[in-house]
């Protein structure tokens, strides 16, 4: 059985002006993109080779908007469920559920800082996970510390952040590969020598959660360095005569810079700041600790979080973690950053994805890409996932 997505204002994920397929036509077999089409050259009726009417589905979108699956490369919990108290398929089932409710099929479940042994047990968990759910859109893991400098730990537990030993690191590489899609961590709490080991076993290495200098930050994107995590939270500031880490990434050309574009986390001004300057290599990520604002507050072991305003913030008064969907901050981007519907869209799939090093795989409308979308009219108003088997 095909399946034949038509009447569709294609956004493919591309950055290009002529990018946008105006009343376009998917053609779709066993979960792939076979085919696109412009205009009404893939509407049912067509002669064409390639179509067989008698056996394939018809979905008729009517003239709504089309786009890639959302990706966000740093989500803690679901709507109940925190990855990082309970790592095991029950979280990571919740997490995939309320992503989707949202639009996002693809995601980094992120493990904050925690022992050897739970950075184990969680990396097991998701790889039985993918084994067994493969549609639920688990990319892999985000390790998230405890490798940080503890001046910008934020909410991550000061009992638990640390240097890293030469042991350590071998066995979350041994235990991670292929599963760990992104490890942040602050690079001055590492040798130089630790660092080359992790590039060379081929973790992806997001500098955060770093007091470093501008100076430093220079010496690591150096190293071959080229992500941060959320950019301006956890890391030193811009100052005029001290750039920090911050103005080292907003300056360097091809670091990547996730943001978290709730209002909360970074303000609009300084967003509008890093679009000027980052330009596409600027994209968002939500860093929700949850979803749907359904829970209040949470407390597990030292780390507290409770809904203010909005987001979550612990008894210390730091953030801790945020509460935004994709879609929330997909409309948070049209409105303060003043960017078209193809940019922002871009921010949320094809710009995460080159990131990580998977736009091979997701992150596009393109031929052999997977039949998985988000389905939404102006503004990304209802947005919904759409996923063709």
């Amino acid at each position: 059985m095909r399946t034949l997505i038509t009447n569709a204002q294609i956004y493919t994920g591309f950055e290009a002006s002529d990018s946008i397929i105006e009343n376009g036509a998917l053609l779709i077999q066993s979960g792939k993109i076979l085919k696109i089409y412009a205009s009404d050259e893939g509407q049912p009726g067509y002669d064409h080779e390639d179509h067989d009417f008698d056996h394939t589905q018809i979905i008729n979108l009517k003239g709504r908007r089309l786009g890639p699956a959302l990706i966000d490369l740093q989500i803690n919990g679901g709507y109940q469920q925190y990855f990082s108290k309970d790592p095991s398929a029950s979280s990571l089932l919740d997490i995939a559920t309320a992503c989707k409710d949202f639009g996002t099929l693809h995601f980094l479940p992120t493990l904050i800082s925690s022992p050897t042994e739970v950075i184990i047990q969680s990396l097991n968990a998701v790889q039985n996970f993918q084994a067994d759910y493969p549609e639920a859109g688990v990319l892999g893991m985000h390790l998230e510390g405890p490798f940080f400098n503890p001046v910008k730990r934020g909410a991550h537990s000061a009992s638990i952040v640390r240097r890293p030993t030469d042991k350590e690191l071998e066995l979350i590489v041994q235990e991670g590969k292929g599963i760990i899609k992104i490890m942040t961590l602050a690079p001055e709490m590492f040798s130089d020598d630790q660092i080359r080991y992790l590039m060379d076993q081929g973790i992806l290495i997001a500098a955060g959660h770093s007091d470093m200098s501008y100076e430093q930050a220079m010496h690591y994107f150096d190293m071959g360095i080229h992500l941060v995590t959320h950019l301006y939270n956890a890391m030193s500031p811009f100052g005029s005569r001290s750039p920090g880490f911050t103005g080292a990434a907003l300056e360097r050309a091809g670091v990547w810079t996730p943001i978290i574009l709730d209002g909360h986390h970074v303000h609009y001004g300084a967003a509008r700041i890093a679009h000027q300057l980052k330009q596409q290599q600027l994209l968002l990520i939500t860093d929700s600790s949850f979803l749907g604002r359904k829970v209040q507050d949470f407390v597990w072991a030292d780390f507290n979080a409770k809904m203010i305003a909005g987001t979550y913030r612990n008894q210390e008064g730091n953030l801790a973690g945020a509460a935004i969907s994709m879609v929330e901050a997909l409309q948070n981007a049209l409105r303060y950053l003043e960017v078209t519907e193809q940019e922002a869209l871009a921010m949320a799939t094809s710009r995460p994805a080159r990131a990580i090093n998977m736009d091979h795989e997701i992150g596009y409308i393109a031929g052999g890409y997977p039949a998985r979308f988000c389905v939404f009219d102006a503004g990304f108003k209802n947005l919904e996932p759409l996923i063709v088997s």
